[in-house]
């Protein structure tokens, strides 16, 4: 164990950078605001965006290492600090890399491929401004077999992503057929395999996600959509469009009079009218709201959500700048937190207490994660027979009902008064 933390080094960003390509593709007047409201283009993050950082770091290494014995259980316990937090790895942090690096290897190993790990992407031939292109996390090329495989690492484990028409997977792969192209290969016949890994997060096409598409339709992709869009986020008057995806991550939500204004249409009120000591003004009766407005609601939910968050955020910004505005109205505090054990102490291999008390006393076991032990008996018992022994001891909870699109490809399920009347029948 180091003793002192190793701190991750910031990659570079582009103005129109890909991870945010749902968001300017859809919205392109947050390009200029953002812009307006960030002059410096400063980065902001958080806690979850650098806990990501650090487990992408751990999967750089390991795939940078071209004799392939690094592994991510190397690094577990060890301290890295990203965007100025620190962390220390943890065994679940491993478990997901491991996810994403056995992946990776696999389809170099496989297709006798070569493999890049952080692979700077340029954009620049297509000739927008800010459009200089993004690092794709892991590029597997498959020369024999003509596949381009564009491999993306999702730490967190909040918003489960989509693979099919990813706008930031298709701009890394249009990044890699770009450098292709320019060393002189023909990619008529090729194909790119766009990949998600997301261990962390439930998605009923499960943690690892594929889409292909050829290559020449992604390069069309390029010069007929995304171009176009660039170019209109960089001019001054760009329009606005507030969608779910787009205003959830996007940093100028907070500032956006576009999105007041649909959250206003969404909500059916006028904000300037709510008046705690007149109930009529408050919000409407969900009962009476007819089932068009309450469906409108909920197919813009998330852009509701968002600008309520950014609100608070963006209060939470002025204030800690120094702004009196809300002095009579509002005060910072802390959240309330509970007590814990400090890094050091919770270490079962180092741990002071192992000085006073025993292991048992000091620590309880538990057992592992199923993805861990589907690895353990894959060595032992060999795959089939790995799977096979697991599966007579995993079972699956039914999960409470919730309401989702139509586009979700999860089983719908009865309503409960249908529910109930089948059961009748059966009885």
């Amino acid at each position: 164990m180091t003793s002192e933390p190793e701190v991750i080094k910031d990659k570079k960003h582009a103005k129109l950078s890909p991870s945010g390509a749902k968001r300017w593709m859809s919205c392109p007047g947050s390009i200029p605001l953002n812009a307006q409201l960030n002059p410096n283009n400063e980065r902001r993050s958080s806690r979850f965006a650098a806990e990501g950082t650090v487990a992408h770091e751990i999967g750089d290494k390991c795939l940078s290492d071209k004799t392939r014995e690094t592994k991510p259980s190397d690094f577990v316990f060890e301290q890295l600090v990203a965007d100025g937090f620190a962390f220390r790895v943890t065994h679940e942090m491993v478990d997901a890399v491991e996810v994403y690096v056995d992946y990776v290897r696999e389809q170099a190993e496989e297709h006798d491929a070569t493999l890049e790990a952080e692979v700077w992407g340029s954009l620049e031939v297509l000739e927008v401004p800010g459009l200089t292109g993004g690092t794709t996390d892991a590029l597997v090329i498959n020369y024999d077999d003509k596949i381009i495989h564009v491999i993306d690492f999702k730490y967190g484990q909040g918003v489960a992503v989509d693979v099919i028409d990813n706008p930031q997977l298709m701009c890394y792969g249009l990044g890699a057929i770009i450098k292709l192209d320019q060393e002189g290969i023909d990619l008529s016949d090729w194909t790119v395999k766009l990949v998600i890994v997301q261990p962390r997060a439930f998605h009923p096409d499960g943690r690892i996600r594929e889409w292909e598409l050829p290559a020449q339709e992604l390069g069309s992709w390029g010069v007929e959509v995304l171009k176009p869009a660039g170019l209109l986020a960089n001019q001054h008057d760009a329009p606005f469009k507030a969608t779910d995806e787009g205003c959830r991550f996007c940093d100028a939500s907070g500032n956006c009079t576009e999105l007041e204004k649909r959250t206003q249409e969404l909500a059916v009120i006028d904000f300037d009218d709510i008046d705690d000591t007149e109930p009529e003004n408050k919000f409407p009766p969900i009962p009476i709201l007819t089932p068009e407005q309450k469906l409108n609601i909920m197919e813009h939910a998330g852009a509701i959500k968002a600008f309520i968050i950014a609100v608070e955020n963006q209060i939470k910004i002025d204030m800690e700048s120094g702004s009196k505005d809300y002095d009579n109205h509002l005060k910072l505090v802390r959240k309330v937190t509970r007590r814990k054990l400090d890094e050091d102490c919770a270490d079962p291999d180092f741990s002071p207490l192992l000085d006073v008390l025993s292991e048992e006393q000091a620590f309880t076991k538990k057992v592992k994660g199923i993805t861990v032990l589907e690895k353990e008996l894959k060595k032992e018992l060999g795959v089939k027979a790995g799977k096979e022994f697991l599966a007579e001891y995993i079972i699956k909870p039914e999960g409470a009902i919730v309401v989702a699109k139509l586009d979700d490809k999860r089983k719908a399920v009865e309503p409960s008064a249908k529910r109930d009347f089948t059961d009748m029948e059966d009885d």
